[in-house]
């Protein structure tokens, strides 16, 4: 489906890249979090440590995407997705969380570390790299 209407177990739910260095490559968030909750972390792709965030974001020609950008949540409870700027991690000694350098949008309002829902069709934007939420059935 394409439409707002999913299944929360069932549907691949993912962001495809619309514009960025890797156009139409989708990241499976299904796949990056199975099951009934959890988290993903989204960031730069670090070729030197690739495996620092769940998804990482190719950006090749300019550095706006932050190595440690976004998170990811699936929420069992409320059977949504939601999306947070910046990650819970250490930084200069000290474990908080911490906001991204320069924001994370969902059609283009700004989300903070308590999230914003995203929606089959939402547009996220992270540095210069636009991404779309997309869900195809498993069926």
């Amino acid at each position: 489906t394409q439409d707002n209407t999913f299944d929360f177990y069932r549907d691949m739910f993912g962001l495809q890249v619309m514009h960025g260095d890797e156009p139409g490559r989708i990241y499976n968030l299904s796949r990056a979090v199975p099951g009934g909750g959890g988290e993903a972390t989204l960031g730069w792709f670090d070729d030197v440590n690739p495996y620092t965030n769940t998804l990482t974001i190719v950006e090749r020609q300019t550095k706006f995407v932050s190595r440690y950008h976004a998170t990811i949540v699936k929420d069992p409870i409320k059977q949504c997705w939601l999306i947070k700027d910046g990650q819970f991690r250490e930084k200069n000694g000290i474990q908080a969380w911490h906001p991204s350098t320069n924001g994370t949008l969902v059609n283009s309002e700004f989300a903070d570390h308590n999230g914003l829902p995203i929606l089959p069709g939402d547009i996220i934007t992270v540095g210069d790299t636009t991404l779309k939420v997309v869900t195809r059935s498993r069926y």
